[in-house]
């Protein structure tokens, strides 16, 4: 039996400040747009998917995930502390892959992962005020994609012939 596994989501806090907006603090200012996941998509065989069909078999594992954190300060708005003001925007993602096919008879392993999106703090047409500003933004992401074939390959397709199979069906069609 095919094992199949998606995992399709998305991770994008966000921290606009923009317009007439004021914000004032009286001592430190922090703001931040921050994310930090793990995720983990595995397709793997199991006792059932033997009983169900051992013919079939193989397994695929597609990830897909947009990691985005955005700090804004713009338009106008304006932001102010008698103490330090820190403006940050930080994205960690740990994505896991594995599509392992290695307790079936046979079939092929497929692995997958697509990983976007951008990290960003800015300011821009605002004024932002304090003892000491500072503006950072950071990404930090691992991406492990593991793909593994069963011991008979794509080719084997769990104790059937395929071919065979291919010839009798044309064989029999004349």
């Amino acid at each position: 039996m095919l094992k199949i596994a998606v995992l399709a989501g998305n991770a994008d806090p966000e921290v606009l400040i923009h317009g007439a907006s004021s914000l004032t603090a009286g001592g430190t200012l922090d703001a931040s747009a921050t994310s930090d996941l793990t995720i983990r998509t595995t397709a793997q065989p199991n006792l059932l998917s033997k009983v169900i069909d051992p013919t079939i078999d193989g397994a695929v594992a597609v990830t897909v995930f947009d990691s985005t954190a955005v700090l804004s300060i713009s338009d106008s708005a304006s932001v102010s502390s008698t103490g330090a003001a820190s403006l940050t925007a930080g994205s960690t993602l740990t994505a896991i892959t594995f599509g392992d096919a290695t307790g079936d008879d046979a079939g092929a392993g497929v692995a997958v992962s697509v990983i976007y999106g951008d990290t960003t703090a800015s300011i821009q047409n605002a004024t932002v005020n304090g003892s000491s500003v500072t503006l950072a933004s950071s990404s930090n992401r691992t991406i492990t994609t593991v793909a593994n074939s069963s011991a008979g390959g794509s080719s084997g397709n769990g104790g059937k012939n395929e071919r065979l199979d291919r010839r009798q069906h044309l064989y029999r069609r004349r």
